[in-house]
């Protein structure tokens, strides 16, 4: 239930971050909370739930983040490579032929 919990503020926050920040800034700091996240957490003993739960949580929280920065980025990128490319050799354009 908690992990419902985080995952809203995790698809919310990027609609603010990404305007201010923009996307690859805020993209390298959410997947670098989560792997210092990772890492913290493998240093906690395991009675300590507590701070395991604390951890996860924000872990999930940055990586929730991550996955809506990614598909705007790659989708940018795509775009700005289909313009630089003529239309013949371009992947994504599509060539439509009629019958007669």
């Amino acid at each position: 239930m908690l992990n419902g919990f985080v995952q809203i503020p995790g698809l919310l926050l990027p609609l603010i971050i990404m305007d201010r920040i923009g996307r690859r800034y805020s993209l390298c700091a959410s997947m670098l909370i989560c792997a210092i996240c990772m890492g913290a957490s493998a240093a906690i003993k395991s009675d300590d739930y507590a701070g395991s739960l604390t951890l996860f949580l924000i872990g999930k929280l940055a990586i929730t983040e991550t996955g809506n920065k990614v598909l705007p980025t790659t989708l940018e990128e795509a775009r700005a490579l289909d313009k630089s490319l003529p239309v013949k050799q371009s992947k994504l354009s599509v060539e439509t032929k009629t019958a007669v």
